[in-house]
């Protein structure tokens, strides 16, 4: 099979990955830079890196059928990122931080699934997942944007 997972360099996406590739599957992932991807000691011979910002649509595009080269079997959504500061320090909301939350947990989502149905809605098969969190469901108040963006 060939798989697709955003944030698979980190997380239950590098997780993911890693039981993909046990399993002899052909697995292309992005997740931060070239650079800080190097750096992870991740390799196998059949894993892929790619840079993609997942707030970028076009480059979505790009990334997922040069990957796929025409067959994409699964793509996971897995990107994601929180405020990124202890609830301690949280004291007001910071707007900025809030957009970003929701431009890669939620747009990221679907630049991911309209880049990889681009390639299956040809093909005529293909899975889509999406990773959520047990914080859509339950709202947390110094982590209201990516509690939003999760539900």
């Amino acid at each position: 099979m060939h798989i697709f997972i955003t944030g698979g360099s980190s997380g239950i996406g590098r997780a993911l990955a890693e039981l993909y590739l046990s399993r002899g599957h052909e697995v292309g992932i992005c997740g931060g830079t070239r650079e800080q991807f190097e750096s992870l000691n991740f390799r196998h011979e059949r894993l892929a890196f790619f840079e993609w910002d997942g707030r970028d649509r076009e480059q979505g595009r790009k990334v997922v059928s040069d990957f796929a080269r025409g067959s994409l079997d699964l793509l996971v959504a897995a990107a994601g990122i929180n405020n990124g500061r202890p609830r301690e320090e949280v004291a007001v909301i910071d707007f900025d931080r809030s957009s970003d939350i929701f431009d890669i947990n939620l747009k990221g989502v679907l630049n991911a699934f309209e880049a990889a149905l681009t390639v299956m809605k040809p093909q005529g098969h293909g899975h889509l997942a999406a990773l959520g969190s047990a914080s859509g469901l339950v709202g947390f108040p110094s982590s209201a944007a990516y509690c939003a963006s999760k539900a």
